[in-house]
């Protein structure tokens, strides 16, 4: 989740993704990488 807030273009769809990915798990960040 860290990284995330690296990620520059994770901030416009870092919201979106976290909808669906909050439902489906919890680590985001393993699917940013």
């Amino acid at each position: 989740m860290l990284q995330m807030t690296s990620h520059p273009s994770a901030k416009t769809y870092a919201p979106a993704k976290y909808n669906q990915e909050s439902s489906t798990s919890h680590c985001t960040s393993s699917d940013l990488k």
